[in-house]
């Protein structure tokens, strides 16, 4: 049986109770993205998916990214997906603080080589890894505020909203 357009919350539930019998497979996660609705919110499924890990602990949890970033990283026929899964998965990592700081910036280099500069995307991960350098400045490993500001400049293509948003970033003013 195969579904499609399904909500991201429908989905969400039924991994939810998928997880209460057992451990979700890549594959059974695999299935319920892309049966989603287009346009859907893959935070939901990846919650679902996850927070069984976060009961067990910090190093589960961790375990748990690894994976899912893996099986989205095979995604290359479906790269909207994918990009949707990868960039959840790194918001994710990045309220749980349970990823250390260089592995954060490896990940947002990552998906900003998987969205690609003339992406809406881009624009978006630019400002999110800004803001995250802006919270962890003086940290080792962390490109510095500024040089990563004059990397997106160079790189984005809606200079105007991006210059907009990364002002406030700069001047420790909250974007959301």
């Amino acid at each position: 049986n195969t579904c499609s357009n399904i909500s991201a919350q429908d989905a969400a539930c039924f991994l939810s109770l998928k997880r209460n019998k057992g451990a979700v497979s890549m594959e059974e996660l695999e299935h319920v993205l892309r049966a989603l609705e287009p346009g859907q919110d893959v935070s939901p499924v990846l919650l679902a998916v996850l927070s069984h890990a976060a009961h067990e602990g910090p190093a589960s949890l961790q375990k748990s990214f690894q994976q899912v970033r893996k099986f989205a990283e095979k995604l290359w026929d479906v790269p909207r997906l994918r990009v949707q899964v990868l960039f959840a998965l790194l918001r994710l990592e990045l309220r749980t603080e349970t990823v250390e700081v260089k592995d954060i910036c490896k990940h947002f280099e990552d998906l900003l080589s998987t969205v690609g500069p003339s992406s809406t995307d881009a624009t978006e991960v630019w400002l999110r890894y800004l803001d995250f350098v802006q919270g962890v400045h003086g940290t080792v490993q962390v490109p510095r505020p500024n040089d990563l500001h004059l990397r997106a400049l160079r790189s984005v293509q809606d200079q105007e909203i991006y210059r907009e948003k990364a002002q406030m970033i700069l001047q420790g003013l909250e974007i959301h």
